[in-house]
């Protein structure tokens, strides 16, 4: 369900809602079964000294990391019960800001204006699961910490579909995502071979759409592999997925153009995490294992010279 922020940005947004809620609601029989429990939180990386030091002297004085975030979009970011702002991105974030001896301190930003926010210097970093697309301009410099593709899940009741063809399937999508632009090229695809029609259903909103497919209106819904699979975790005896992701993409945390310094010293924190083991307990704790990798790297802002293959390097 990515959604870009405009035709020439590269940036992906996403609907961010409380799903868990939603489907507690469609069908009486995940209010029977208990909620899988988490993981024990991991213990986070200590300090460390180089790399700390290697921190622009105006964060490092001030000693804080200002964060832009937009927290509905669960497990990456969201607020809990009580309200307190948490997620695996969250917890990712707090723990590279304490390798760099800082505190991480976050502002709530509307998701379309966190990229802007970061480039024009508001914000040290933009954290709001940000999927790149290399096929467009990327304005903001970009430090991957995931990735996520497109899944397609349908309601546990109805039959399997073969993921190879979707010609004479409904599958739904939000409207204005890289979903729907796959889903698009496809049904043109199976006009031009004279096949079956696939009939693309778009929503306004991920909630309508989760609605439909657990319910039964809608067979197959193709939303990005980030979410379903927290879905899929929590809600067992309602969805399945349907062969694998498709199309998988870099989730980043952005900085501004001419932060490099700050960039380099960001990609070098995640990587503390991960070699540590930190991350990926984090990512086993939210159950998005598949959306790990397993090398920070860093895709600078767009120099129009270089191809996207070029700008993506380990910084």
């Amino acid at each position: 369900m990515f959604r870009w922020i405009s035709p020439d940005y590269v940036i992906l947004a996403h609907v961010r809602i409380p799903i868990i809620i939603v489907l507690a609601a469609v069908a009486c029989t995940a209010c029977s079964a208990s909620e899988p429990e988490r993981a024990a939180e991991p213990t986070r990386p200590t300090a460390d000294t180089e790399i700390a030091n290697s921190v622009p002297s105006p964060i490092r004085d001030r000693g804080t990391l200002n964060v832009a975030t937009d927290p509905n979009y669960p497990p990456m970011e969201f607020l809990d019960a009580a309200g307190d702002l948490t997620g695996a991105e969250i917890e990712l974030v707090n723990a590279a800001a304490d390798v760099m001896d800082l505190r991480s301190d976050y502002s709530i930003e509307a998701f379309s204006a966190v990229p802007s926010a970061v480039r024009t210097g508001q914000f040290d970093v933009g954290a709001a699961s940000l999927t790149i697309r290399p096929d467009r301009a990327l304005r903001n410099n970009a430090v991957v910490f995931a990735e996520s593709g497109s899944q397609l899940i349908k309601s546990s009741d109805a039959q399997s579909p073969d993921p190879s063809s979707l010609c004479g399937l409904e599958v739904g999508a939000l409207e204005g995502t890289f979903q729907i632009e796959q889903l698009l090229r496809e049904a043109n695809e199976c006009r031009q071979q004279q096949l079956p029609q696939l009939k693309v259903v778009p929503f306004a909103d991920l909630e309508s759409a989760t609605v439909s497919l657990s319910s039964g209106e809608l067979g197959l819904l193709l939303t990005e592999s980030i979410v379903s699979g927290d879905l899929l975790t929590d809600f067992p005896d309602l969805l399945t997925s349907v062969g694998s992701v498709r199309k998988t993409l870099p989730v980043a945390w952005l900085t501004a153009p001419d932060a490099r310094k700050l960039t380099r010293t960001i990609k070098r924190a995640l990587q503390r995490l991960i070699d540590s083991g930190y991350y990926q307990s984090v990512m086993q704790e939210y159950g998005i294992t598949a959306s790990s990798i397993s090398r920070a790297e860093i895709i600078w802002a767009e120099d129009r010279q270089k191809s996207p293959n070029q700008r993506k390097g380990s910084g």
